[in-house]
């Protein structure tokens, strides 16, 4: 990987973005040829085609917010397979006002 040999790389790489990319780097955590260390997808599709979140390894910041729907109701089963595969994560679902 391009980054990871970089001099200037730590060797821990992370992905995140927003909506589609949020998707994205879900997708991009479930590969572990790429050894994410860390992935914050915000407000992501939990059950994008492509990503499996019991292959996900990297830790991961997942917010959301609780008027979408279909993003909240995803998150139980998203969270219930990182915890089952022991991955660190954090998972907020926040109220709008």
């Amino acid at each position: 990987m391009w980054l990871k040999s970089r001099a200037d790389c730590s060797g821990k790489i992370g992905v995140t973005g927003f909506c589609y990319g949020g998707s994205i780097s879900n997708i991009r955590a479930a590969r572990p040829e790429l050894h994410l260390a860390a992935e914050a997808p915000s407000t992501a599709g939990a059950r994008h085609e492509g990503s499996d979140p019991r292959k996900i390894k990297a830790s991961g910041l997942r917010p959301s917010g609780e008027i979408d729907k279909r993003l909240a109701e995803g998150w139980p089963d998203t969270i219930a397979a990182l915890k089952a595969a022991s991955v660190t994560h954090e998972g907020y679902i926040l109220s709008c006002l």
